[in-house]
């Protein structure tokens, strides 16, 4: 041990007259340490919450779409041969068809909706609307079914599907009612009608289902693929090919080989393309609580200088002495520094104890839990990062360092002649 870190450790043993400086030191390491224990698990969770949110839309969107420039959808026998070469490039693990259009759906209310056609045999490999299923099950296939009981004539139901929230407005298991899109202008179209003519079609819940994101569950009605080109007029086109990865951080890599093998007219389009604003301010929330929460660190930085400066004046005598005996400014400069630098060692490891211990107990024993019918999930999400960790510790000993230079420049400058004048 160096005599400068031998001395610092001494100047901060409690002694009757140094009492209350050694019960300031002790409350500056606990403000570090409160400080960072907050940084932690703050940004833990902010990191939680961002990893469930991404997971959430990734269960009921593609990784990758594959759609036209000017929006026309692919034509019928174009989309399988584009499906067969997305199959063959390396990193894709599933290709399925899918159609996409705004809607309304009547049932008990009348409500906008957006209407997903999906292809049932290869959608599991894309989508997991089938695991979110919480009543019936995903039939999208129609029946033949009597007006009421008194009237024997027959109409033909879709199968659909739709969101908890959405159901709570339509109407439960086994409701009927229609749904009804405008359609594509007509080719020969003259002057806009202020009434234009609406496609609709009947259909029957089948299955409800709960990805815990309102904005999902509120909105998305899905039908079967042929159902919804029946309803949109389509024939055999659809809106693009939904695409899904080994690895969603891929996503980039496999776009620029996608955009090689498909030329235009295609458009290739990933998961962080259409979800760019969503985590850029979930990203800038994240630091801006770095940020402020740092500002916790900064008051016991303040401490930590306040602390130093009364163990100069209170140590001016012992000062003198050491630069009577040779001892540099340069090494008396490094006695407050260390000083400085153990009440922020010491409060940084407290500190990321107590966040670590917290966030881990919080991910195994989930001790503070939400109510799941009114968030996406019943507990407060944890994620921590090493290197959320690592970026903590440095601001807090840089913080802790800075504080200490000042007091440390002070306790140099002294000169031994007038420290020791008078004793």
């Amino acid at each position: 041990m160096r005599y400068e870190t031998f001395i610092a450790l001494r100047y901060m043993r409690s002694r009757r007259r140094t009492r209350f400086i050694s019960l300031i030191t002790y409350i500056s390491v606990g403000g570090v340490a409160i400080g960072v224990a907050a940084l932690a698990i703050v940004l833990s969770t902010m990191n939680g919450l961002e990893t469930e949110v991404r997971q959430k839309i990734l269960d009921t969107d593609a990784h990758i779409r594959v759609v036209t420039f000017h929006n026309n959808g692919i034509e019928g026998g174009t989309w399988q041969a584009v499906m067969d070469t997305l199959l063959g490039v390396p990193g894709i693990v599933g290709v399925t068809p899918y159609i996409e259009s705004e809607g309304m759906v009547g049932g008990r209310q009348r409500v906008t909706a957006v209407i997903r056609g999906i292809d049932p045999s290869t959608a599991d490999k894309v989508y997991t609307i089938s695991k979110a299923i919480l009543f019936g099950s995903l039939d999208l296939g129609s029946s033949f079914e009597p007006v009421s009981p008194e009237n024997s004539r027959k109409l033909e139901f879709y199968g659909m599907v739709v969101g908890w929230d959405l159901s709570q407005r339509v109407g439960p298991m086994g409701q009927k009612g229609y749904v009804a899109v405008l359609p594509e202008e007509e080719e020969g179209a003259g002057a806009i009608t202020l009434f234009p003519s609406v496609r609709q079609r009947n259909f029957k819940i089948t299955g409800v289902f709960k990805t815990g994101l309102y904005e999902y569950d509120v909105a998305y009605a899905y039908l079967g693929l042929e159902a919804a080109q029946n309803l949109l007029g389509m024939g055999n086109r659809v809106t693009g090919l939904a695409v899904r990865i080994d690895d969603m951080w891929d996503a980039k890599s496999v776009k620029k080989k996608l955009e090689q093998v498909l030329p235009y007219p295609y458009w290739v389009i990933t998961w962080i393309d259409q979800n760019k604003n969503l985590f850029s301010w979930m990203t800038i929330e994240k630091w801006a609580m770095f940020i402020v929460l740092g500002l916790i660190i900064m008051v016991a930085a303040f401490n930590i200088i306040s602390t130093l400066i009364m163990v100069v004046m209170e140590k001016k005598r012992e000062i003198g002495i050491l630069k009577a005996m040779g001892a540099t400014r340069s090494a008396v400069q490094r006695v407050f520094v260390s000083q400085g630098m153990v009440v922020g060692v010491m409060g940084t490891i407290i500190g990321l104890v107590i966040g670590y211990g917290f966030c881990w107990a919080q991910k195994t024993f989930r001790l503070i839990s939400l109510p799941p019918d009114v968030y996406f999930i019943d507990a407060v999400p944890i994620d921590m990062r090493f290197l959320d960790f690592i970026l903590i510790t440095l601001l807090s000993l840089l913080l802790c360092l800075i504080a200490s230079l000042y007091p440390a420049r002070r306790a140099a400058s002294l000169a031994p002649v007038e420290a020791i004048r008078y004793e």
